[in-house]
């Protein structure tokens, strides 16, 4: 999974780059969103990934990914 997660996070630019001048950005995110649900659900059924039990791993899960997130944007911000 590393390689494919370096394979679709390199790529986003360049696919940015090509999709923009064709679509509001909106769209175009929002299509983008669209496609990556579609990839991650195929990959969670061929996977047969279990799914978490109960609201508190979901509390959790969104928790992480929270601070994740805040922290790779936090560490990557400019001062």
């Amino acid at each position: 999974m590393p390689a494919v997660f370096v394979l679709i996070w390199s790529t986003g630019f360049v696919v940015a780059r090509l999709g923009m001048p064709h679509a509001p950005p909106l769209t175009f995110l929002s299509w983008r969103f669209a496609l990556s649900v579609a990839a991650f659900l195929v990959w969670i059924v061929f996977a047969r990934a279990g799914w978490p039990r109960g609201r508190w791993q979901w509390f959790h899960l969104a928790i992480t990914g929270v601070l994740m997130h805040a922290g790779y944007l936090g560490g990557s911000g400019r001062q």
